[in-house]
């Protein structure tokens, strides 16, 4: 969820088929460090980290393939204006009194 969180409020070009990427390759990726890491199944290629250091991979790959994927396939439909933290500036907001 971090890695998600990051990707929509830090950067100004996510798209939703960025943010469905990354969702994907975060699940391809935890099943792959699960199944050889802890579960210790041998493919020739193995997750050898400390199984807590899952956590922090997994969304450093959401947020990494979903801004490339954003990047590379950029959405000229999405309406992003006031909902990054560069945009926090520019919304005003309406006074209740």
């Amino acid at each position: 969820m971090l890695g998600l969180f990051s990707l929509g409020f830090l950067t100004r070009r996510c798209t939703k088929l960025g943010a469905y990427c990354g969702i994907a390759s975060c699940v391809i990726f935890t099943a792959w460090a699960t199944f050889t890491g802890p579960l210790k199944v041998d493919i020739g290629f193995n997750y050898t980290m400390h199984p807590a250091m899952l956590a922090l991979w997994t969304q450093l790959v959401l947020f990494g393939v979903g801004y490339a994927v954003s990047v590379l396939i950029p959405d000229r439909r999405a309406k992003t204006k006031g909902l990054t933290i560069y945009d926090r500036h520019s919304v005003q907001f309406e006074d209740a009194s």
